[in-house]
């Protein structure tokens, strides 16, 4: 399976980094990884970071789709969050007909979120407009999971620790949070 990441961790490029190495370690489960990552103080380049893991640096969300577009052939999208990568993802899988997975870090229905500032009010919508179009949704705890479900059922709970053992990546055993 080939997989196309899009998210905004500029820590993917340092060598060593916790985000690196874990990429590197997914990576393994793939037949070719890409991670798109907007920086939007950055320039625009590519680095592989191992034999089959690709990430590729972009200042913009268009050139996240751009970079996307070229390599989308047989892959699934899989984006950090339902608000702006969800966007990108929705338009790729509209205009490539490929599989969209969307990952889901907060319960973005909660008022506080939305009142938290002006960018969440908005996220708050892009949400309501990306997590019908995704085929399958990630989300880090059951609660997130049930303030969802009117929008996709498709839904995984799988926390973010992400456990190591013998070199291998382990699923969290805590999942009722």
């Amino acid at each position: 399976m080939k997989v196309i990441s899009i998210g905004t961790d500029k820590k993917m490029f340092e060598e060593g980094s916790p985000v690196r190495n874990r990429q590197i370690e997914y990576g393994k489960l793939f037949e070719r990884l890409d991670i798109i990552v907007i920086n939007r103080r950055g320039k625009a380049f590519d680095q592989q970071l191992s034999e089959n893991v690709f990430a590729h640096s972009t200042p913009s969300s268009l050139g996240a789709f751009k970079v996307a577009s070229k390599i989308s052939k047989g892959a699934v999208i899989s984006t950090q969050d339902p608000f702006e990568t969800g966007i990108i993802g929705v338009l790729l899988k509209m205009k490539f007909g490929i599989p969209l997975h969307a990952q889901l870090h907060t319960d973005f229905n909660n008022k506080y979120f939305i009142k938290h500032s002006f960018l969440n009010f908005i996220r708050f919508f892009l949400a309501h407009i990306v997590l019908p179009y995704a085929d399958a949704v990630r989300v880090v705890s059951k609660k997130v999971g049930e303030s969802i479900k009117d929008l996709n059922e498709n839904v995984t709970v799988l926390p973010i620790k992400v456990e190591f053992k013998d070199g291998k990546i382990e699923r969290s055993k805590d999942l009722d949070r």
